[in-house]
């Protein structure tokens, strides 16, 4: 029994990371690359790198769940420090700048 809670709560936690850095590079792509630069941010392309490796790891994870496997904890938790760092540190810096349009 506490397997199948353990799986659903780690699973839950999997999807979550993944969802926070799929919408952190879609909203990092509309960020213009000055905002990144101006801010002193780094740059767009190394944020894009990092939240698409995030995003990629965690499809991995989300992947590795749908087929059964039940992955450590830190692999399921990896995707969200890019995400987490993009999200609270980053997006509220280059927010103003608007999307470049």
């Amino acid at each position: 029994m506490f397997y199948w809670i353990r799986f659903i709560l780690m699973a839950a936690v999997a999807f979550a990371t993944f969802l926070i850095c799929v919408i952190g590079c879609v909203d990092a792509w509309h960020r213009p690359e000055k905002a990144y630069v101006t801010e002193g941010k780094q740059t767009k392309k190394l944020w894009l790198f990092l939240l698409g490796l995030g995003t990629l790891v965690g499809a991995i994870n989300v992947l590795g769940f749908l087929s059964g496997m039940l992955p450590s904890i830190m692999f399921a938790l990896l995707p969200a420090f890019p995400g987490a760092i993009y999200w609270f540190g980053v997006k509220p810096a280059i927010e103003p700048y608007g999307t470049g349009k």
